[in-house]
């Protein structure tokens, strides 16, 4: 959101803006959010899977540094994921899947191809709740007395790669890497499936705001 720069020149006046405020109609009024409902999710198959690919990149890591690796080295993240409600129940029982795998329907259609690593070979999380809010909404902005489900999941991001730019759909994640993570830390890309498990399922509502 801003820069902070040590020498005086680094900078040079271009423009003056003038600004308006105008009122907004009803359908462009700021919402806040709110939680109405929780469901935590048990799946005992998907938790373990989830383990042994903790463990998996424990054994890549000491195999290419050498050394054991830290604690720190396999820190959890908590991260959402919006969806088709139609397509809800499948993740609940399979876990976040890449659109290639054989237990997905063959008619999903995707959102994009992938800006960070291809949508076919690896699954997009985000890090804040209310950016994939539109995923779960026919990818429109929420207006106020809407509802909509967003999933929890636990994950384990292993080496990330931080983008500077844009990576477009890389089939694998950058040698040495285990995710990707978008260049304004907004989403992380995982290439293998069982790098998260879904935790619980958050019923979220729009409320106007003041």
């Amino acid at each position: 959101h801003e820069w902070w720069l040590p020498r005086a020149n680094q900078s040079v006046p271009t423009h003056v803006l003038k600004v308006r405020a105008v009122a907004a109609g009803d359908e462009m009024r700021p919402v806040r959010f709110h939680i109405v409902a929780m469901q935590k999710v048990i799946n005992t198959f998907l938790y373990t899977e989830y383990l042994k690919t903790k463990e998996l990149l424990r054994g890549r890591r000491e195999m290419a540094d050498g050394v054991r690796m830290m604690p720190a080295d396999l820190h959890e993240v908590t991260c959402f994921h919006g969806c088709d409600p139609a397509h809800k129940d499948d993740i609940l029982l399979y876990g976040l899947r890449p659109r290639s795998h054989p237990l997905l329907p063959k008619d999903i259609e995707p959102t994009d191809e992938g800006y960070h690593g291809a949508g076919s070979c690896g699954v997009y999380l985000a890090r804040y709740i209310d950016y994939c809010l539109k995923y779960s909404n026919g990818m429109r902005p929420m207006a106020s007395g809407q509802e909509v489900e967003v999933i929890v999941f636990k994950v384990v991001p292993g080496r990330e790669y931080i983008a500077s730019a844009l990576l477009g759909p890389m089939q694998e994640a950058v040698p040495g890497y285990d995710s990707h993570v978008s260049p304004n830390f907004h989403e992380w890309w995982l290439p293998r499936a069982n790098q998260s498990v879904p935790t619980h399922v958050l019923k979220v509502r729009a409320v106007a705001a003041g």
